[in-house]
């Protein structure tokens, strides 16, 4: 087996949230709950899930930006928290991460040159003035802008182009993982297109990897060879993409599909049924399964064990006691 460039081992992240009372201690809440998830080299691996189910929380443990409760994040092989400070700046070089507002994780005081030189000049030392003008020349035509761009302000650009600003930060020190945060949400549809087309030229030419959180299914299934669906921290199932969207096996994977907008107004009649749920305590996780407040085929087993994710047929994974066929 290839040895995994990302890879999670039972991670986990708690979050303390504010008293209710003077006297009473402050309560947790789970936002992820082992999760073990590997990424091979030159693959994309999808992560989908509604709001709220620790997509974000997931990438930023991903990028070293957040530390994990428990649990073991494997960079090529390495435990990045078991590094001293040192050491993890010397990695944070060959994984970068784009945010989903790019206009809100630049800079609108420098112009866009330094903003993309910032990361050279953080984290290679021994880059020179000349050799830093040369590299953020040479990104930004990888990304579609010209050279000259570099001495124009954030504002000066459209979101799309802004985004592209991102992607070139982001892959200026060459880095072997790319975190992409609902990358491209905030842009237009056609942009959309425009950027995912940028990251599958840039995959192809320069070998990256990809992590991509993202709640639009159609650009998971564009982008990624493989998907993790997450309710409520937890990974419910796994596998590549288009067998999974294509033969959900896990409940709440079937209803993200279903929840698709469908183009034809008689299918939709046809097809679905307008259900009401009610959601349980978000800070209090069930005995069981996570999904059985949610569920139409929950069992009394369903409510007291919580089932664990296994593999059946091979790359795909379920957690469920009573998984469709």
């Amino acid at each position: 087996m290839t040895q995994a460039l990302l890879e999670t081992r039972g991670l986990g992240k708690d979050y303390l949230l504010p008293r209710r009372r003077l006297t009473q201690p402050r309560p947790r809440i789970s936002a992820l709950i082992d999760v073990s998830l590997r990424l091979e080299p030159g693959r994309s691996l999808g992560i989908v899930g509604e709001s709220g189910c620790g997509k974000s929380t997931l990438a930023r443990i991903a990028t070293a930006l957040d530390s994990p409760s428990c649990g073991q994040l494997l960079f090529d092989g390495e435990d990045l928290f078991a590094l001293s400070p040192a050491q993890l700046r010397r990695r944070r070089r060959h994984f970068q991460m784009v945010f989903q507002d790019p206009y809100g994780s630049l800079d609108p005081h420098h112009r866009v040159g330094r903003s993309i030189a910032e990361p050279l000049r953080s984290l290679e030392s021994g880059a020179g003035a000349g050799e830093i003008r040369e590299r953020v020349a040479a990104v930004l035509r990888q990304v579609g802008l010209k050279p000259g761009d570099a001495q124009r302000y954030p504002h000066e650009f459209s979101g799309g182009q802004r985004q592209r600003i991102a992607i070139a930060r982001a892959i200026v020190t060459r880095p072997a993982l790319v975190v992409a945060d609902e990358a491209v949400s905030a842009l237009d549809v056609s942009v959309q297109a425009q950027v995912l087309n940028l990251f599958l030229d840039l995959q192809q030419n320069h070998g990256l990897t990809y992590l991509f959180i993202s709640h639009d299914l159609a650009v998971v299934r564009y982008i990624a060879q493989e998907v993790a669906v997450i309710y409520r921290g937890r990974v419910v199932e796994r596998g590549p993409t288009a067998a999974v969207f294509a033969h959900p096996r896990h409940p709440y994977t079937k209803s993200l599909l279903e929840a698709v907008p469908l183009p034809d107004p008689a299918r939709r009649r046809r097809g679905r049924k307008c259900q009401v749920q009610v959601l349980d305590n978000p800070l209090k996780l069930p005995k069981g399964c996570v999904y059985a407040a949610r569920c139409a085929q929950a069992r009394d087993a369903c409510r007291s064990a919580i089932p664990q994710l296994l593999e059946g047929e091979p790359g795909r994974a379920v957690a469920c006691h009573h998984p469709m066929t």
